[in-house]
């Protein structure tokens, strides 16, 4: 990773936990929320997407509304039958492809990611 790269993950890591304090939430309430949204209970090895959402969501926006296309419904429905939730796939593709949102997918991406999915909803089956 850049040394910027690494600067900006400390800003935005910073930045958020300003906002917890600003608005008195604690360290495990606010572990609690991003689990809750699917980031786990630690800031350390997100990526900045992640970051950024984090620190709006915290400081009072909104979750990103995606608007699925048939490709990304298809991908939901495959995530239901293998047993998993958005959050676990979100931190799948964070980890994997270093993207926090099926939209930003290519098709490439989307197919390895099909692929784990009917692995997993295999498993499940049997």
């Amino acid at each position: 990773m850049s040394k910027n790269y690494i600067q900006t993950s400390n800003k935005l890591k910073a930045a958020i936990n300003i906002e917890c304090s600003k608005r008195k939430i604690s360290a495990d309430d606010r572990k609690d929320m991003m689990e809750g949204w699917g980031y786990g209970r630690t800031l350390k090895g997100l990526s900045i997407p992640c970051l950024v959402e984090i620190k709006n969501l915290i400081s009072g926006g909104q979750q990103y509304d995606e608007q699925y296309s048939p490709k990304e419904e298809h991908l939901l429905k495959l995530m239901t039958l293998a047993g998993w939730n958005i959050g676990r796939v979100k931190k799948y593709i964070d980890k994997k492809f270093g993207k926090s949102r099926l939209t930003s997918l290519t098709e490439k991406e989307r197919k390895q990611l099909i692929a784990v999915l009917k692995t997993y909803g295999a498993k499940n089956e049997s």
